[in-house]
């Protein structure tokens, strides 16, 4: 019966609320609700943004790494003339 009532939430108004406005409005932290969300205290149904958010956190690493990697390299250009 529980599970009935979680699941009819999502359809109620007002009764979700962005990963955003959950940082605004209870004072969370990102990773708090990414914990949130691992630890099985989060509803399932907000993994998928949570998803989309670890594909872009990745990407972002990536570009951050790519980017380190060709300021080392212009340094060393720059050192060796």
């Amino acid at each position: 019966m529980e599970d009935k009532a979680i699941n009819s939430a999502w359809f109620k108004k007002g009764a979700t609320l962005s990963d955003k406005s959950a940082q605004k409005e209870f004072g969370l932290t990102q990773d708090e609700i990414i914990e949130g969300i691992e630890m099985k205290k989060i509803k399932k149904e907000l993994a998928q943004t949570n998803k989309e958010l670890k594909t872009l956190k990745t990407q972002v690493v990536s570009l951050e790494q790519r980017k380190a990697e060709l300021l080392a390299n212009l340094d060393n250009l720059e050192n060796n003339d």
